[in-house]
């Protein structure tokens, strides 16, 4: 799929706005069939993806990679509206082999996703050697995602040289509590997270937090291993520290940061944080630094400003 053209997924035709005591996004899905993929790749091998705009998303996702092998991504751009739910960017699933640049994205949800659900698949099969690189990102929920509930294996992604502004948070690695009638699309294996690489990202205006690391602590939620994650040259602004939080029982290992800095704002640049998108499930007030079982955490050279 080359060229300079444009899809247009007609999306406003599928959302309704909402109640103005509603939180988080200003839209939701009318009562009726919603186009859930805008374009899907399912089983395949040399894919090429170039040069498209896509604009006007509904909800649902825009590009879906799934169980592919040598897939190239390259300066596509995605302007969906950030008040609509749902409206990811880039899906990456159970594959291999991938390189996503020079993309500029703009969504409701988030912007790239890295999942290992093999649920539809025969077999479990790895998601590796991701590299994501030279983009600009806009979001409501995350720039980047890492796994979901019950994902598999996930290993040796390089995401680096991005440019992220005005998203709910930056990489985000959030399993949340299992066996939730809310939560779908789940896995069903042991996630296991290893050798991620971030380099050279800035993070400009994070409603939330820059990074999230979190493992919510229930047994239908099932993690093996996270470990070997990288940041370096991290340069972040917003109204929040990051978080590091493992189980008592599956410590996150081996986290590094390296040349990073952080700035923590008074929040005044986020006049109404409930209405930013998935802000509304954990905006708390403000968040302090946390880590909690993290074995093996280190950190050269980073610098903290605080504003408040």
């Amino acid at each position: 799929m080359t060229g300079d053209g444009t899809i247009d997924c007609n999306g406003h035709n599928f959302v309704k706005r909402r109640p103005a005591d509603r939180i988080d996004w200003k839209y939701e899905r009318i009562d009726a069939p919603t186009p859930p993929r805008a374009v899907f790749f399912t089983g395949c091998r040399y894919v090429k993806i170039e040069d498209i705009l896509m604009k006007n998303q509904p909800s649902g996702w825009s590009y879906w990679i799934h169980d592919c092998d040598y897939v190239t991504i390259d300066k596509i751009k995605i302007q969906a509206c950030v008040d609509y739910p749902n409206n990811d960017g880039i899906h990456v699933n159970c594959s291999r082999n991938v390189t996503i640049s020079n993309c500029d994205i703009t969504c409701g949800d988030d912007c790239i996703v890295v999942r290992a659900n093999s649920a539809s698949l025969k077999e479990n099969t790895v998601c590796e050697k991701i590299c994501v690189t030279n983009c600009n990102l806009t979001s409501y929920s995350a720039g980047i995602r890492i796994a979901w509930i019950n994902d598999g294996t996930i290993r040796n992604c390089v995401f680096s040289n991005l440019v992220m502004t005005d998203t709910t948070v930056g990489i985000s690695l959030f399993i949340p509590r299992g066996k939730r009638p809310e939560l779908t699309d789940v896995g069903r294996e042991e996630t296991v997270v290893e050798g991620l690489l971030f380099d050279h990202i800035v993070m400009n205006e994070v409603c939330y937090q820059s990074i999230l690391l979190k493992l919510a602590d229930n047994e239908h939620a099932r993690v093996k291993r996270i470990k070997n994650l990288s940041f370096s040259d991290i340069h972040a602004k917003g109204p929040h520290f990051f978080t590091l939080q493992g189980r008592k029982e599956c410590p996150l290992e081996n986290i590094s940061f390296h040349d990073c800095r952080f700035e923590i704002t008074d929040g005044t640049e986020f006049p109404d944080p409930l209405h930013h998108g998935a802000a509304s499930y954990w905006e708390e007030g403000y968040q302090p630094c946390t880590v909690h079982y993290v074995k093996g955490w280190k950190m050269n050279n980073v610098e903290i400003d605080v504003e408040r």
